[in-house]
């Protein structure tokens, strides 16, 4: 299989989470790791004032620009750098999105497995040019 030219893969969009604090200031930052229960979100802000035991509501987690929780979030855990803060969040089970979005059938479910392959193939596989040179060392 050839895998995708520079030009037309898609841009992997990164995971994205938006919060609103306690102040009711609507923060951005970057999903690092997310399972059923919590998730790692980094934010470039280093005066952020996000404190352990806060609250934040409403929490909404997008992997690849797919929303994958929405509910309340409650900070367990803040380490904070030079540029920014990461924040381990602890999740409610009632926000968890089970699925892709408007995949009820075992045919979406397929489409969407085929999507997810084919731009992990787009990422991971070695380009035939790169073979060729490696094989004349």
């Amino acid at each position: 299989m050839e895998p995708a030219s520079p030009s037309s893969r898609a841009v992997e969009k990164p995971s994205e989470a938006i919060v609103v604090t306690p102040q009711g200031d609507e923060l951005r930052g970057i999903v690092q790791r997310v399972t059923r229960h919590s998730a790692l979100v980094e934010f470039y802000n280093p005066l952020l004032g996000v404190r352990v035991s806060e609250v934040l509501s409403p929490c909404r987690l997008f992997l690849h620009e797919r929303p994958v929780y929405e509910g309340r979030a409650v900070v367990t855990g803040v380490q904070a750098t030079s540029t920014s803060v990461a924040c381990e969040l602890s999740l409610d089970e009632s926000g968890v999105a089970v699925g892709p979005p408007g995949v009820a059938s075992p045919a979406g479910w397929a489409r969407e497995f085929g999507d997810f392959l084919q731009a992990w193939q787009g990422n991971h596989c070695v380009r035939r040019d790169y073979k060729v040179v490696v094989a004349d060392l």
